[in-house]
Protein backbone atom coordinates (compact mmCIF):
# COMPACT_ATOMS: atom_id res chain seq x y z
CA UNK A 1 0.00 0.00 0.00
CA UNK A 2 2.88 2.51 0.45
CA UNK A 3 4.87 1.40 -2.02
CA UNK A 4 1.43 1.80 -4.41
CA UNK A 5 0.97 6.00 -2.70
CA UNK A 6 4.67 6.63 -3.12
CA UNK A 7 4.14 6.00 -6.80
CA UNK A 8 1.01 7.61 -7.36
CA UNK A 9 2.27 10.95 -5.56
CA UNK A 10 5.45 10.55 -7.83
CA UNK A 11 3.16 10.12 -10.64
CA UNK A 12 1.14 13.14 -10.05
CA UNK A 13 4.15 15.86 -9.03
CA UNK A 14 5.95 17.49 -11.56
CA UNK A 15 8.98 17.29 -9.46
CA UNK A 16 10.22 14.66 -6.94
CA UNK A 17 13.10 16.66 -4.46
CA UNK A 18 15.51 14.43 -2.61
CA UNK A 19 17.00 15.35 0.81
CA UNK A 20 20.44 13.34 -0.51
CA UNK A 21 21.55 11.56 -3.83
CA UNK A 22 21.53 8.32 -1.84
CA UNK A 23 17.76 8.72 -0.88
CA UNK A 24 18.00 9.82 -4.80
CA UNK A 25 19.30 6.72 -5.75
CA UNK A 26 16.79 4.29 -3.85
CA UNK A 27 14.19 6.20 -5.29
CA UNK A 28 15.39 4.97 -8.64
CA UNK A 29 16.02 1.69 -7.39
CA UNK A 30 12.78 1.09 -6.34
CA UNK A 31 11.03 2.13 -9.86
CA UNK A 32 9.00 4.96 -8.41
CA UNK A 33 9.59 7.55 -11.23
CA UNK A 34 11.80 8.08 -14.30
CA UNK A 35 15.08 9.45 -13.71
CA UNK A 36 14.24 13.41 -14.52
CA UNK A 37 12.08 13.87 -11.93
CA UNK A 38 14.32 13.09 -9.24
CA UNK A 39 16.09 16.25 -7.96
CA UNK A 40 18.60 16.95 -5.31
CA UNK A 41 19.25 20.69 -4.62
CA UNK A 42 22.79 21.57 -3.82
CA UNK A 43 24.60 19.03 -2.08
CA UNK A 44 21.70 17.82 -0.15
CA UNK A 45 18.98 19.40 1.90
CA UNK A 46 18.20 19.36 5.59
CA UNK A 47 17.52 22.19 8.21
CA UNK A 48 20.86 23.46 7.78
CA UNK A 49 23.54 23.82 10.49
CA UNK A 50 24.08 27.01 12.52
CA UNK A 51 27.34 26.92 13.32
CA UNK A 52 27.84 29.59 15.69
CA UNK A 53 25.70 27.27 18.25
CA UNK A 54 28.58 24.92 18.25
CA UNK A 55 31.43 27.79 18.41
CA UNK A 56 34.05 27.19 21.62
CA UNK A 57 32.43 29.85 23.76
CA UNK A 58 32.65 30.49 27.83
CA UNK A 59 28.66 30.31 28.04
CA UNK A 60 29.26 26.92 26.22
CA UNK A 61 32.28 25.87 28.63
CA UNK A 62 30.19 26.62 31.50
CA UNK A 63 27.41 24.23 30.37
CA UNK A 64 29.93 21.55 29.79
CA UNK A 65 31.06 21.28 32.98
CA UNK A 66 27.60 21.79 34.71
CA UNK A 67 26.78 18.13 33.19
CA UNK A 68 29.98 16.67 33.14
CA UNK A 69 28.93 17.51 37.32
CA UNK A 70 25.38 16.50 37.17
CA UNK A 71 26.01 13.26 35.25
CA UNK A 72 29.72 12.70 37.16
CA UNK A 73 31.53 12.72 33.32
CA UNK A 74 35.09 13.45 33.84
CA UNK A 75 36.82 15.15 30.96
CA UNK A 76 38.75 11.65 30.46
CA UNK A 77 35.86 9.36 31.01
CA UNK A 78 35.23 7.49 27.54
CA UNK A 79 31.94 8.78 26.12
CA UNK A 80 29.49 7.53 23.31
CA UNK A 81 26.87 9.40 22.29
CA UNK A 82 23.28 9.63 20.47
CA UNK A 83 21.09 12.31 19.92
CA UNK A 84 17.80 11.98 18.71
CA UNK A 85 14.49 9.52 19.29
CA UNK A 86 15.04 6.85 20.89
CA UNK A 87 13.25 4.30 18.17
CA UNK A 88 14.15 1.18 16.67
CA UNK A 89 14.44 2.63 13.10
CA UNK A 90 17.12 4.61 14.93
CA UNK A 91 19.26 1.38 15.80
CA UNK A 92 18.92 1.82 19.30
CA UNK A 93 18.44 -1.74 20.19
CA UNK A 94 22.03 -1.82 18.36
CA UNK A 95 23.27 0.21 19.87
CA UNK A 96 22.69 -0.69 23.43
CA UNK A 97 24.06 -4.51 22.76
CA UNK A 98 26.98 -2.84 20.95
CA UNK A 99 27.63 -0.37 23.45
CA UNK A 100 27.58 -3.89 26.32
CA UNK A 101 30.39 -5.12 23.86
CA UNK A 102 32.78 -1.97 23.94
CA UNK A 103 32.25 -1.93 27.67
CA UNK A 104 34.42 -5.60 28.34
CA UNK A 105 37.10 -3.79 26.51
CA UNK A 106 36.75 0.22 27.36
CA UNK A 107 37.53 -0.46 31.29
CA UNK A 108 34.60 3.06 32.54
CA UNK A 109 32.88 3.50 29.10
CA UNK A 110 29.95 5.04 29.40
CA UNK A 111 26.50 5.79 26.50
CA UNK A 112 24.84 9.69 26.50
CA UNK A 113 21.83 9.01 24.89
CA UNK A 114 20.64 12.24 24.29
CA UNK A 115 16.68 12.37 23.48
CA UNK A 116 13.47 9.93 24.38
CA UNK A 117 11.51 6.88 23.69
CA UNK A 118 8.31 6.97 21.45
CA UNK A 119 5.54 4.61 21.80
CA UNK A 120 5.19 4.44 17.88
CA UNK A 121 8.62 2.76 17.07
CA UNK A 122 9.32 1.22 20.81
CA UNK A 123 12.46 -0.41 21.83
CA UNK A 124 12.55 -3.92 23.00
CA UNK A 125 11.95 -4.52 26.48
CA UNK A 126 15.63 -5.59 27.27
CA UNK A 127 16.83 -2.99 26.00
CA UNK A 128 14.54 -0.34 27.53
CA UNK A 129 15.68 -2.25 30.46
CA UNK A 130 19.08 -2.16 30.26
CA UNK A 131 18.83 1.97 29.58
CA UNK A 132 16.31 2.74 32.53
CA UNK A 133 19.04 0.36 34.93
CA UNK A 134 22.11 0.59 33.78
CA UNK A 135 24.59 2.41 35.59
CA UNK A 136 26.89 3.27 32.69
CA UNK A 137 23.80 4.56 30.30
CA UNK A 138 22.32 8.05 30.43
CA UNK A 139 19.27 9.32 29.09
CA UNK A 140 18.85 12.70 29.03
CA UNK A 141 15.25 13.10 27.37
CA UNK A 142 14.65 16.14 25.31
CA UNK A 143 16.74 18.71 25.15
CA UNK A 144 16.51 22.22 24.02
CA UNK A 145 20.19 22.62 22.98
CA UNK A 146 22.51 19.74 21.92
CA UNK A 147 25.76 21.66 21.43
CA UNK A 148 26.90 20.84 25.25
CA UNK A 149 25.72 17.35 25.12
CA UNK A 150 28.07 17.03 22.18
CA UNK A 151 30.86 18.40 23.70
CA UNK A 152 30.49 15.35 26.43
CA UNK A 153 31.14 12.99 23.60
CA UNK A 154 34.19 11.58 22.30
CA UNK A 155 32.63 9.11 19.57
CA UNK A 156 28.70 10.58 18.13
CA UNK A 157 26.87 6.59 17.07
CA UNK A 158 24.42 7.05 14.55
CA UNK A 159 23.00 3.06 13.81
CA UNK A 160 20.16 4.42 11.86
CA UNK A 161 18.37 2.18 9.44
CA UNK A 162 17.18 5.22 7.33
CA UNK A 163 17.49 8.71 6.65
CA UNK A 164 17.19 11.62 4.15
CA UNK A 165 19.73 13.51 5.13
CA UNK A 166 19.61 13.71 9.28
CA UNK A 167 20.84 16.88 11.07
CA UNK A 168 22.16 15.03 13.95
CA UNK A 169 25.95 13.44 12.90
CA UNK A 170 26.02 16.88 10.90
CA UNK A 171 26.44 18.85 14.34
CA UNK A 172 28.30 16.52 15.88
CA UNK A 173 30.76 17.49 13.24
CA UNK A 174 29.86 20.48 13.48
CA UNK A 175 31.62 19.84 17.05
CA UNK A 176 34.28 17.95 15.96
CA UNK A 177 32.97 14.54 17.44
CA UNK A 178 33.71 11.77 14.85
CA UNK A 179 30.46 10.04 14.19
CA UNK A 180 30.09 5.87 13.62
CA UNK A 181 27.22 4.77 11.71
CA UNK A 182 25.50 2.25 9.66
CA UNK A 183 25.54 3.01 6.25
CA UNK A 184 22.06 3.70 5.19
CA UNK A 185 20.55 5.73 2.86
CA UNK A 186 21.21 9.70 3.81
CA UNK A 187 24.01 8.61 6.72
CA UNK A 188 26.21 7.73 3.92
CA UNK A 189 25.69 11.58 2.60
CA UNK A 190 26.64 12.96 6.13
CA UNK A 191 29.20 10.91 7.26
CA UNK A 192 32.38 10.73 5.27
CA UNK A 193 34.16 7.44 5.65
CA UNK A 194 37.34 7.38 6.63
CA UNK A 195 37.71 11.43 6.98
CA UNK A 196 34.44 12.51 9.64
CA UNK A 197 33.68 9.12 11.11
CA UNK A 198 33.09 5.48 9.69
CA UNK A 199 30.29 3.90 8.02
CA UNK A 200 30.08 -0.26 8.78
CA UNK A 201 26.90 -2.33 6.99
CA UNK A 202 23.43 -1.52 8.19
CA UNK A 203 22.56 -4.11 10.95
CA UNK A 204 26.37 -4.69 11.46
CA UNK A 205 26.36 -4.94 15.59
CA UNK A 206 29.83 -6.81 15.48
CA UNK A 207 31.13 -4.05 13.31
CA UNK A 208 29.29 -1.05 14.95
CA UNK A 209 31.18 -2.09 18.17
CA UNK A 210 34.70 -2.28 16.95
CA UNK A 211 34.68 1.15 15.19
Amino acid sequence: ILEAMERLASACAPVVICNSESLRARYLELKLGPPHKAVVLGAGTSNGIAMDRFAASEELAAQVAALRERYSLAADTPTIGFVGRLVRDKGIDDLVTAFGDVQKVVSGARLLLVGDYEPGDPVSDATKRAIDQSDSIIKTGFVSRVAPYLALMQVFAFPSYREGLPNAPLEAAACGVPAVGYDATGTRDAIVDGKTGILVPVGAVGPLADA
